[in-house]
């Protein structure tokens, strides 16, 4: 990943607010702007050049697979989804402040169809225009075109106004294009890359890691469509909490360790010692008899 650029994300700012310079903007952790509750100072990267921290706002939508509230940022027109990248330890120099955590958290954009996706369901028996879908979902106005909803939906024009209705068909057909368009996703492919292993289990490793990948925002009712469509049984891969993970980690993105599964087709590479600096092997020679430790010069005098 190339870093181009980090802000860090500061407290006690309002869910629509920004702070007055780049580098700081909020992560909130309010459901309305009339809870202010302090969120720890972090740090963040936007994997899109063209957005500024003032381009942000911080806005609360319901998750369509897990169906609770995640926070999500949101410009204009476009939904970035918020990842987390933990380390196991180390910290961060932001100006003169030490922000003690070395987490930070990676946004990067997503298509906001998926979000909308439980409210056509809902509304699935009949016809409704634009403004009747986005009733009750402020948070997602601006970002869904009717252009995408032609996607996925079946239209009438009625009075030059036109008016949509979930089409199961075109909706698989369009998640299944999903599916597809993962195949050049190169660190997808090198999950999945040894040489040697069977190249059919390889292809089918790879087509569930696709499916599982873009089950991430699905129904587990859709989620299972979507694979049956392309023969594949729930029960044969993990979702893609754990597939991705182990995507991120065989390309060096995390420091998580490998977790291997039945499914997998690589295992895990011994781990290798860590090297050592030629200065540092040759202090590790030196005779330290009779030398004082240097914590005896953090010590009171006596």
């Amino acid at each position: 990943l190339h870093w181009s650029r980090y802000h860090t994300m500061s407290d006690n700012e309002s869910e629509e607010s920004c702070a007055g310079t780049k580098e700081e903007i909020n992560l909130p952790t309010a459901e309305s702007k009339s809870e202010r509750i302090s969120a720890k100072r972090m740090v963040m990267h936007v994997a899109d050049p063209t957005v500024s921290a003032q381009d942000l706002q911080f806005i609360t939508l319901v998750h369509p697979r897990l169906n609770k509230p995640v926070k999500y940022a949101r410009t204009k027109d476009a939904i970035f989804e918020i990842n987390k990248h933990k380390k196991p330890a180390g910290s961060w120099f932001v100006d003169q402040t030490v922000l003690s955590s070395g987490d930070f958290y990676l946004l990067t954009r997503m298509d906001s169809l998926f979000l909308l996706l439980p409210r056509l369901n809902e509304s699935s028996r009949a016809f409704s225009n634009l403004s009747d879908i986005m009733t009750g979902q402020d948070n997602l106005r601006g970002t869904i075109t009717e252009a995408q909803l032609r996607l996925v939906c079946d239209t009438q024009d009625v009075d030059d106004e036109l008016y949509f209705r979930l089409n199961s068909d075109r909706l698989l057909a369009w998640l299944r294009l999903k599916v597809k368009q993962l195949e050049d996703v190169k660190i997808l492919q090198e999950t999945y890359s040894a040489e040697g292993e069977d190249q059919a289990r390889v292809a089918r490793s790879l087509l569930k890691l696709r499916i599982g990948v873009v089950g991430e925002y699905l129904s587990s009712e859709l989620m299972g469509k979507l694979a049956e469509s392309f023969d594949v049984k729930l029960s044969e891969f993990s979702r893609a909490k754990a597939v991705v993970k182990e995507a991120r980690t065989h390309s060096g993105v995390t420091g998580v360790k490998r977790k291997g599964s039945k499914d997998d087709v690589e295992q895990s590479p011994a781990k290798a010692k860590p090297k050592v600096s030629t200065g540092v092997a040759k202090l590790a020679k030196v005779n330290t008899k009779g030398m004082k430790g240097i914590n005896t010069f953090f010590q009171a005098k006596k």
